[in-house]
């Protein structure tokens, strides 16, 4: 899950995903689910919020997926791979020029979002979770 729009003034914007392959996007203050797509091939194991409020990135078995939040569009409209095991963390640098993942294959890894590819990766001897501090 994920929830967005810290600031009184801004949309909070409230994500869900999980078991059953979907990703909804919720009205929280009326608990109104406002759109429903489908993650295909997988359980959603992760989820974020571009800064920008314009895309949702879902991590799941072997790949990532991007979701456009502002159309009506269900369907990704990027699509990572390359990943060998369950994607289990996911997160984006505060401006949205980078992506970085963690997961079961003791990576960490760092998508450069301007080139739309991997930009490093690093093997890591433990499982990845991703930590996120919101001051």
């Amino acid at each position: 899950m994920t929830v967005d729009g810290t600031n009184s003034n801004e949309q909070v914007i409230l994500v869900t995903g999980g078991y059953d392959h979907t990703i909804k996007i919720w009205q929280p203050h009326t608990g109104v689910c406002q759109r429903t797509a489908e993650h295909t091939d997988s359980q959603v194991n992760a989820l974020d919020i571009t800064p920008d409020k314009y895309l949702i990135a879902a991590a799941g078995y072997q790949h990532i997926r991007m979701y456009d939040l502002v159309s009506n569009n269900p369907n990704p409209i990027i699509n990572y791979e390359g990943v060998s095991k369950n994607i289990t963390g996911l997160g984006f640098q505060e401006e949205g020029k980078w992506m970085y993942t963690g997961g079961e294959d003791c990576s960490a890894r760092i998508w450069d979002l301007r080139q739309i590819q991997i930009g490093f990766r690093y093997h890591v001897n433990c499982l990845l979770q991703k930590y996120k501090n919101n001051k």
